[in-house]
């Protein structure tokens, strides 16, 4: 990568203000290690006052994007098992629009861009020229055999525009079926972006570099799940770059037996880091409803249940 990070720029797609502070706390996560960057929120809600303050207050900008009429949201097809608990869900067209941010980026400058999902926390300093190899139009980490996991994507705008990115992804989208369903309308999608980009990888000739799983570090409450989604040996926090928590630390954790270490160590820095950017009680409450206490090997407890019980026995 030529250059210094002030030529990259770091940024989350928001659907709208409600995800606003988990996207937020994702790109100041990466900020307190590359104070240079400069970050941004893609979206479509620049007239709403209080997000304009809010993303002020913490130093990030806003740059208007709006792709609806484009791609529309698109059916999930979820396993028959969590097709009751799960019913009727979609990727919103807010999943697709990082494929324009390239040529957005590009025009006010800048020669690369790390696109994060708001569930996501940076834990340690990015090796920027081991990500950008000037080479590859994008680069992730591998989450299955040939699909690039989109939660955390690396990406020249150069080598994006030499490539077309914005318009074979468009193209994909209207007419390629990426799902197995087989009264398919061409807006059934099973994966999403990342199903739009496996078949841009595939037959369409884009080079999509596979970095290591230290920078997309995937946690799950499950640990098969966990097993299943990193195709590197399991490793620590402190041996991550990012972290990426699936199960989204602002829910109430949904498993309720024993619980790996890994895991319940990725909740606790995640709400550590909340705590420290948004010090106000109330508000990171509102924002992220509250913490729970995980421990390895036992069930989960909510935070408040146990001050009451320890207020009580006083």
């Amino acid at each position: 990568m030529s250059g210094s990070e002030r030529t990259v720029a770091f940024f989350c797609v928001v659907d709208g203000p409600g995800y606003l502070p988990k996207a937020i706390t994702a790109l100041r996560s990466v900020a307190r290690f590359h104070p240079n960057a400069d970050y941004y929120v893609l979206g479509r809600f620049g007239d709403d006052a209080d997000a304009m303050a809010m993303l002020a207050e913490h130093g990030l900008k806003f740059k208007h994007l709006d792709l609806s009429e484009v791609y529309l949201p698109t059916l999930r097809l979820r396993p028959r098992r969590f097709a009751r608990r799960h019913p009727g869900t979609s990727w919103p067209s807010e999943c697709f629009w990082w494929f324009d941010a390239p040529e957005l980026l590009a025009e006010m400058g800048y020669g690369y861009s790390c696109a994060l999902d708001g569930d996501t926390l940076c834990v340690a300093p990015l090796d920027l020229d081991d990500v950008f190899d000037g080479r590859s139009p994008v680069a992730g980490v591998e989450i299955d055999i040939g699909v690039i996991n989109s939660g955390v994507l690396f990406l020249d705008h150069a080598r994006a525009l030499e490539f077309g990115l914005s318009d074979r992804a468009r193209k994909v989208y209207e007419t390629v079926t990426t799902c197995e369903h087989p009264e398919c309308t061409g807006f059934c999608r099973t994966r999403g972006d990342q199903g739009i980009l496996v078949e841009l990888e595939r037959g369409f000739g884009l080079e999509v570099r596979r970095v290591g799983n230290t920078y997309n570090h995937k946690l799950t409450w499950s640990e098969r799940a966990y097993l299943e989604r990193n195709t590197e040996a399991p490793f620590g926090i402190d041996e991550s770059h990012i972290l990426h928590l699936l199960s989204k630390p602002w829910r109430p954790p949904s498993r309720r037996g024993r619980l790996p270490q890994i895991m319940c160590d990725g909740y606790a820095t995640w709400w550590r880091f909340a705590r420290e950017l948004w010090t106000d009680d109330t508000e990171r409450e509102r924002h992220f409803g509250r913490e729970y206490e995980v421990e390895p090997g036992r069930s989960l407890v909510r935070l408040a249940g146990r001050r009451r019980a320890a207020t009580a026995a006083r």
